[in-house]
Formats: C-alpha cells, sequence, structure tokens
C-alpha cells in the first residue's frame, strides 16, 4: 500500500463538472452497509467507453463527502452469472472472450457494484450520484482516439437507478 495522503475534502467542485443528480434531505438517518449496484440504461456514439459513478453525502451546508465509486468499461459490461461473488451484485470476468463493444446508437445496460462501504447517513443530509465519462488524473481516456463519445442516460422506467444495500434500524 501506498504512503501517499489521500483527500476526501468537498467536492463540490468536482460535481460541477460531472452530471450529478442530489436527493432530497434524508427524512431519517440511513444506514448504507454493503455493494451499490448501479444500473444504467446508456447510449453512445461510439463502441467503446468508460463509466464512473461515485456516490457522495451532502451536508445540509451544502458540502458534497464522497462515499464510494465504482467503474466499468463498457465493452466489459457482460454480467458474469456463474461468478462466485454474484451475491454481492453483477460481477464481470473481463475476459477478452466475454468483451463486447457497443453498437453506436443503440441502447444498452450497464450494470456493476460499487466499492463496499458502511456508512451512517445523518438525517437532514442529501445523497448524490454523480456520473462520469471519464477521470484524467487516474485513467486513460476510453477510447483514447478520435472524438469522445457522446452518451445519452435513458430515464424513465426502464432507465438508471442506483440500489443501496440500506440496513433497516
Amino acid at each position: 500500500m501506498g504512503t501517499w495522503e489521500i483527500d476526501y475534502r468537498d467536492r463540490r467542485q468536482f460535481d460541477a463538472a460531472r452530471l450529478a443528480y442530489t436527493s432530497e434531505p434524508l427524512q431519517n438517518d440511513l444506514e448504507i452497509t454493503g455493494h451499490p449496484v448501479v444500473d444504467l440504461n446508456i447510449t453512445s456514439t461510439r463502441e467503446d467507453g468508460i463509466f464512473f459513478v461515485y456516490l457522495e453525502a451532502v451536508k445540509p451546508d451544502g458540502t458534497s463527502c464522497y462515499l464510494t465509486e465504482g467503474q466499468l468499461r463498457a465493452r466489459h459490461r457482460k454480467v458474469w452469472t456463474a461468478s462466485p461473488f454474484g451475491a454481492l451484485g453483477p460481477q464481470q470476468s473481463y475476459l477478452e472472450s466475454d468483451a463486447e463493444p457497443l453498437t453506436p446508437g443503440e441502447p444498452t445496460r450497464l450494470a456493476f457494484t460499487l466499492l463496499p462501504i458502511s456508512a451512517l447517513i445523518p438525517a437532514d443530509y442529501s445523497l448524490r450520484v454523480c456520473l462520469a465519462g471519464s477521470e484524467s488524473t487516474s485513467f486513460a481516456n476510453v477510447p483514447a482516439d478520435g472524438e469522445p463519445p457522446q452518451l445519452k442516460l435513458h430515464r424513465g422506467p426502464h432507465g438508471c437507478y442506483i440500489d443501496l444495500p440500506v440496513v433497516e434500524r
């Protein structure tokens, strides 16, 4: 493990440059324990892309605090149904034989888990989900050449969602 310091300070500036959805303030404390699962219904103009999802807690004063994250490269979206870890949420094999390019213009589902967490979010905080198609400080752009993909997130009854592992109190 490295010895560098990780700074998870206020993420509002980061969030402003991404697609972000913020809930209404919570009426009660909320415990999230386990692997949140993201299900995205997307259309892209390119054959590949990478998707980053961040879950954050937002204090009443607007300060946005990192909780967890996950990412998935679109060509590795196939869910590995024989995974021994399937109870934790959708798993990918990342095998070349399971890789499949996106078909530009065709809606496609991407389902993946975020890193596991256990957090008690106080009443009056909100939850925020941020989505990004790049993370230049840590990852290369996908695809690396040409125009970046233009992405459309589909909404409505067959749209995108996040499934939180909530512990009833």
